[in-house]
């Protein structure tokens, strides 16, 4: 509740893309969420080096270390010889949430969220669906395709990324922010396309939560 969850901490950036993206006012949303693999009846307080189950728990240090480097756990993280339980009772986030996103232009968006992929499974992207052609963009790839309807021609475009910060998005926002500051620049996004994008995702955990169909406030 303090946080707003995996909506507002992960999907808020996905839905500013997708606002972009449409063109157009978010006017109603509905969606649903689950959790079906982390959290449990483990104590809140638990840690690994306390626990007596680490050898067959798939998420213990050693089990990761055996692994190898999978995103999971430690993805960010100094401390790789313990962590929090990662199937206690004070787990409240989803393993997975969908939403349908309804825009005022006639525009609707199908988006969801899994936190349980790994590896060459991760995904981020959209697909985006025409009458001219179809576009598809993964983050993961880097690379961006565009499937013509009227011909058999598809074109792939790769995108040159960083390793770090964001694939170097943080340099970039960094360097817009001081461009701003300086009146070197007018901003990409106003304050008012930030807080529609939290307003969808108060509204996606809303829905979840009631299983209603829920109007997405204008700012």
């Amino acid at each position: 509740d303090q946080t707003g969850g995996l909506w507002l901490q992960k999907a808020t950036h996905d839905f500013d893309c997708i606002n972009l993206l449409a063109g157009s006012r978010p006017v109603g949303v509905a969606a649903m969420e689950s959790r079906r693999v982390y959290g449990g009846e483990k104590p809140h307080d638990l840690k690994c080096s306390a626990c007596d189950e680490t050898e067959t728990c798939p998420e213990s240090p050693q089990n990761l270390i055996r692994r190898g480097d999978d995103g999971g756990m430690y993805q960010d993280s100094d401390d790789r010889t313990d962590h929090w339980c990662a199937f206690s009772r004070e787990i409240e986030n989803h393993d997975a949430g969908s939403a349908l996103i309804m825009y005022e232009n006639g525009i609707h968006a199908s988006y969801s969220q899994n936190l349980l992929s790994r590896r060459a499974a991760y995904k981020r992207g959209a697909t985006v669906v025409g009458y001219e052609a179809t576009l598809e963009f993964d983050l993961a790839q880097a690379e961006i395709r565009i499937i013509h309807h009227r011909s058999d021609k598809v074109e792939r475009m790769r995108m040159e990324v960083e390793d770090d910060g964001h694939a170097g998005g943080d340099l970039i926002l960094a360097e817009s922010f001081l461009d701003l500051v300086k009146g070197h620049a007018r901003p990409n996004a106003s304050l008012r396309d930030g807080l529609l994008s939290a307003a969808m995702c108060l509204a996606a955990r809303e829905s979840a939560r009631t299983k209603t169909f829920q109007r997405v406030l204008e700012g």
